[in-house]
């Protein structure tokens, strides 16, 4: 289920004009313990001629052929089922939330919106694909003109055999590594993060995969199919097949090929794993053998703020409203005794995290906001609860957030100067997180508040989560920031952060985002073509291109920044050539702009907000009982 998060700064801003804040969203997984979610993956019987319209729809669909998957689609023809449809029928309703896909069968349909009269079609096509993705408003009203059939898949349904089906693959994988006896000496952990830089590549009957003599630097794995392995003293010496390997030794050492694999019809699927590549995350095998991922982070803990462990919700006093959205609000407050003691305290409505499903996510931005002392990134100091609200005290910066400064102030892009420095404050914090097994998820400008020193610092940990070198399901993030494999419904780790890191880039020198389209839709077939596909201004460095560029790749484990070195290729990118990391980190190097007040309590860089009238019922289920 999607839920949409105006989001910024303390969460929440909405300035109005040309340029509209990016909102967030979050889409619910499937859950394990929900029994219907069981149900509704179950075979629906169909003939050979129905399946392979489906199929045909479904892969002439540009966006939804992206989507799904050859895996995903063979369990799609089994689950999607048929329903009839008479002449008068709503199948969509401009409007109203998504979470269904249709494909037409037979029948005529027409297309609408309140303006009008769009289109009808009596093909066989695909509509309503996004809501697979998350149960989006739809845009239009379809209406059936005649009676009917129509094929339909629940948004549901998918979100369970995109979990199904992505475990049994990683499985697979994983098995196949532990069998080989360069690698299965490591915690099944390592193995997972070896899965995730196999590359799987067909060959074609006869071709020959290595050659003997050939230098060696990639190591195979047959997924399926056979290969004959040949000298040329000996001729044939061995056939190979499914789970099987060669060219193990590449992985050790600079290899000459021994033997030349060829491949036997009907052909083979291999996986692919090139030395480079592993040395890249791993660095040789004996380093390889005496990593565990899980035990490559730094430790969490939260350390009791002594001066403040005694406060409580009554002695402040609200100062004016900073920030509002459909959660709850953002008050600068102070201390009832110490108007010099200054916070900003960010509360939730109870009932609204319940309705909204945001339970998880609330508690996963206090546990680990709360765990983080960095710099470049604002502190939670201490968190209260009563029947209505959560309430979180948080550090108080009054110089605005980056998207207004760059939206509303400057109204243009910044120098690759000024931009640097940004950058250079988010990649600070990113290798905090980093280091401790975090992933943000959620990186953009109005997600960044300026310091009194103009300095940046990260906020707003909503769909920030601690994974400890393991992945996460939840498709969370902003459209135009979200990486292929959230678009595609992956399981997603660290990756993400340098793939939003390079779109970050990209706004800040630009003035808009890369990806960014007409509908999210559009955006999203964007995101999937690559970066490559995306236009750069004139104006750019060829450094900063080539920044972005390895910051956005479409596979996870090649952007820059993923590496065992984390974002220490990020900081020795040649675009930060000559930038002073260590005056920088001592917050020595002066900042692009520095905000100017009149006094401690200037608030002219926040818009001003509507008083909440609303009557907030009470939640006393005790979900938060841990706050």
């Amino acid at each position: 289920m999607i839920k949409k998060i105006f989001s910024s700064s303390y969460s929440f801003h909405a300035d109005r004009g040309v340029y509209r804040r990016k909102s967030a969203i979050h889409i619910l997984p499937a859950n394990d313990e929900d029994k219907e979610f069981k149900k509704s993956v179950r075979r629906i019987s169909k003939s050979r001629d129905e399946e392979k319209k489906i199929r045909t729809a479904i892969e002439e669909n540009e966006f939804i052929s992206h989507v799904i998957t050859d895996r995903r689609l063979e369990v799609i023809l089994r689950t999607i089922y048929s329903q009839e449809v008479q002449a008068g029928d709503i199948i969509i309703q401009e409007g109203e939330i998504g979470s269904q896909l249709f494909i037409s069968a037979s029948g005529k349909f027409e297309v609408s919106t309140k303006a009008g009269y769009i289109l009808d079609f009596d093909d066989i096509r695909v509509f309503g694909e996004l809501a697979l993705l998350y149960n989006e408003k739809r845009k239009a009203t379809v209406r059936a003109v005649t009676k009917g059939r129509l094929w339909v898949l629940e948004n549901r349904t998918f979100k369970e055999i995109v979990k199904r089906t992505e475990e049994e693959e990683r499985m697979e994988l994983v098995y196949f590594l532990s069998k080989v006896s360069t690698l299965n000496t490591v915690p099944t952990d390592t193995l997972n993060f070896v899965a995730d830089l196999l590359n799987p590549r067909f060959f074609q009957t006869n071709t020959a995969i290595v050659r003997e003599g050939d230098k060696g630097d990639a190591f195979y794995i047959i997924r399926a199919g056979a290969v004959r392995v040949e000298t040329r003293n000996d001729g044939v010496v061995a056939r190979l097949t499914k789970g099987q390997y060669f060219g193990e030794l590449a992985l050790i050492h600079e290899d000459v090929r021994k033997a030349t694999v060829i491949v036997e019809a009907p052909g083979c699927e291999c996986l692919i794993l090139s030395r480079k590549h592993f040395i890249k995350h791993f660095g040789d095998v004996e380093d390889f053998r005496r990593i565990s991922i899980s035990t490559q982070f730094k430790e969490l803990s939260i350390k009791n703020e002594d001066k403040y462990k005694n406060l409580n919700i009554q002695d402040f006093q609200k100062i004016k409203t900073i920030g509002a959205g459909g959660f709850g609000r953002v008050d600068l407050i102070h201390h009832k005794n110490d108007k010099n003691l200054i916070f900003a305290l960010k509360y939730l409505k109870k009932y609204k995290c319940v309705l909204q499903e945001q339970r998880d996510h609330v508690m996963n931005e206090k546990n680990v906001q709360m765990k983080c002392y960095c710099p470049f990134i604002i502190r939670l100091y201490k968190t209260f609860k009563d029947d209505k609200y959560l309430y979180f005290l948080m550090e108080a910066q009054l110089g605005g957030d980056l998207w207004r400064l760059l939206y509303y102030k400057r109204r243009k892009p910044f120098e690759e100067t000024e931009a640097r420095f940004y950058v250079g404050c988010v990649v600070e914090a990113f290798q905090y997180l980093h280091e401790r097994g975090i992933v943000y998820r959620d990186l953009k400008p109005e997600n960044l508040l300026i310091a009194d020193n103009g300095y940046v610092k990260l906020t707003d940990f909503g769909f920030a989560k601690i994974i400890v070198g393991k992945k996460t399901h939840s498709m969370v993030g902003t459209p135009d920031y979200m990486p292929p494999e959230i678009v595609l419904n992956k399981s997603h780790d660290r990756a993400v952060d340098c793939w939003t890191l390079g779109v970050f880039v990209f706004e800040l020198v630009t003035l808009k985002t890369p990806f960014k389209a007409y509908s999210d839709r559009d955006t999203y077939n964007m995101i999937l073509k690559g970066i490559d596909h995306c236009r750069f201004p004139h104006h750019l460095s060829t450094k900063c291109k080539h920044l972005i560029i390895r910051l956005c790749k479409s596979r996870s484990t090649d952007r820059l920044g993923y590496s065992k070195n984390g974002m220490m290729d990020v900081k020795n990118h040649s675009w930060f050539s000559h930038f002073d990391w260590e005056s920088f980190r001592n917050m020595e190097m002066k900042a692009p702009y520095v905000p100017k007040f009149f006094d401690s309590l200037d608030l002219s860089n926040f818009p001003t907000y509507k008083a909440d009238f609303e009557n907030v019922p009470e939640e006393v289920s005790n979900w938060d009982e841990e706050f």
